[in-house]
């Protein structure tokens, strides 16, 4: 039990319709009654104003502690999770200058480069409304084509099994930066597909900064690193297109199915 071996517990007591428990007495009356595993929101309980994420960092590297610098990272991606305002555009007569969503899907289909593959991406899976990143999309499609493209397929490139799952491979001891998911096919592709999709009015973008790696077999050093990332959702004419464009999802399979290593 978590009650017995988490060094934690003597930080914790118990007590149960007034009557003070020991952690051992906790543990098996938890053992005994719970069916179902038992939650607790620390941010019920604590002070989250005296958590501060950079200061986690600074103790994750004086203290070699990996574990601080990853609880850091999900601390200040959270603080961050409600984009701000989008980005300001430039004052040019957009409307007279953007092409019509028929127009701009005509050209996607008219490439063949991994552009036009990432904005597939893009719109298909940011057409749930929802706010995404280069890497949310980027996972999302590496484990829905698992099994309809080859294993030797680009999208696989940068990308490393994970209990299972495709997860980005990011820098770290023993790992070449040519491997990475920052210099893979696919991120190059999105990336250029993202710049095309704001210029078109396809999408809005929004700015946030992260500070450290999710990645915890990264060093605290890496950890540490603060990064500029953007999330981005459809305009009303980003899903007007994705309402067109019916064979989206083939579409990125068959260019994967094509693209091998």
């Amino acid at each position: 039990m978590i009650l017995k071996s988490n060094p934690l517990a003597s930080m914790f007591t118990y007590t149960l319709k007034g009557n003070t428990l020991t952690s051992d007495e906790a543990a098996a009356l938890v053992e005994a009654s719970a069916t179902t595993p038992i939650e607790i929101e620390l941010s019920s309980l604590l002070n989250m104003r005296k958590v501060n994420s950079t200061k986690l960092f600074e103790l994750s590297v004086q203290k070699k502690l990996p574990e601080l610098a990853k609880l850091a990272w999900k601390i200040s991606v959270s603080e961050t999770a409600k984009p701000v305002a989008p980005l300001q555009k430039p004052a040019v007569a957009v409307v007279s200058m953007q092409k019509s969503p028929d127009l701009l899907l005509s050209q996607l289909h008219e490439s063949s480069g991994m552009w036009a593959v990432g904005a597939a991406m893009i719109i298909d899976a940011a057409n749930d409304g929802s706010w995404w990143t280069i890497r949310q999309v980027a996972t999302h499609w590496a484990n829905l084509l698992h099994e309809d493209v080859p294993y030797d397929s680009i999208i696989f490139k940068g990308f490393e099994l994970v209990a299972g799952k495709w997860s980005p491979k990011e820098l770290r001891v023993g790992v070449n930066r040519r491997e990475t998911f920052h210099v893979s096919p696919t991120y190059i592709g999105l990336r250029d597909a993202l710049k095309w999709l704001e210029t078109n009015g396809l999408v809005d973008k929004a700015k946030h900064i992260s500070q450290g790696s999710n990645d915890e077999n990264s060093t605290p050093n890496i950890q540490a690193m603060s990064r500029v990332y953007y999330a981005f959702r459809l305009t009303e004419k980003g899903r007007e297109m994705a309402k067109m464009w019916g064979d989206s999802t083939t579409f990125v399979i068959n260019a994967f199915q094509s693209r091998l290593r």
